[in-house]
C-alpha cells in the first residue's frame, strides 16, 4: 500500500472512530450537542470523504501523492483550530459564540417557535458535559486532530524528499 493509502486508512479509522464516538454521545448518552461540537464534526465529515475515493481508487499517481496529505494537514490544522477555540471557550478564557446553543429549525409559525424553544434544553458551549481525566471531548478532538495533522506533514515531508510513492 502507497503512502497517501496507508495516511487514508489511518484518517477514516480515526473519522469513524471521531464521529462514532460523538454520535454514541449524541444518541444513546444523551449528550446534546452545541454549536461548536457540531462545527467540529465537519473536518472529520470531510476527512471521511476524502479518504474513502483514496482507498478504492488505483494507487495515488506521484504528481497527486503529496496533494493529499497536504489536504489532509489542513484539514486537521483547522479542526484542531476549532476545537483549541471550544476548549478555550469551555475554559473560560475566550467568549464563545452567540449562537452558542442548539440550533433551532423547523418552526412555520411563532408558535411553533416558542414551543421548540421551550421543549428545547439549551447546550452551552462554554460548560462541559463530560471529561475524562480532566479533557473534554473537544480537548480529545484537539488531540487527535493534532496527531493527525502531524501524521499528515510527516508524509507530506517524506513524499517531497522523494522517499514515497
Amino acid at each position: 500500500m502507497d503512502s497517501t493509502k496507508s495516511l487514508a486508512a489511518v484518517i477514516l479509522v480515526g473519522a469513524v472512530g471521531v464521529l462514532g464516538g460523538a454520535l454514541l454521545f449524541e444518541h444513546v448518552g444523551g449528550l446534546a450537542p452545541c454549536v461548536l461540537c457540531l462545527w467540529q464534526r465537519w473536518p472529520w465529515w470531510i476527512a471521511a470523504a476524502i479518504t474513502l475515493p483514496v482507498l478504492l481508487l488505483p494507487p495515488v499517481r506521484r504528481t497527486l501523492g503529496p496533494a493529499l496529505p497536504a489536504l489532509f494537514a489542513l484539514l486537521f490544522a483547522a479542526s484542531f483550530a476549532l476545537a483549541a477555540y471550544h476548549v478555550a471557550v469551555e475554559q473560560h478564557w475566550i467568549a464563545g459564540p452567540a449562537t452558542c446553543s442548539a440550533p433551532l429549525s423547523g418552526a412555520r409559525t411563532l408558535a411553533d417557535f416558542q414551543r421548540m424553544v421551550v421543549d428545547r434544553p439549551v447546550v452551552r458551549c462554554d460548560e462541559v458535559p463530560w471529561a475524562l481525566f480532566g479533557v473534554s471531548l473537544a480537548g480529545f478532538n484537539a488531540i487527535f486532530s493534532a496527531i493527525l495533522a502531524v501524521l499528515s506533514v510527516r508524509t507530506l515531508r517524506r513524499h517531497r524528499q522523494g522517499g514515497l510513492r
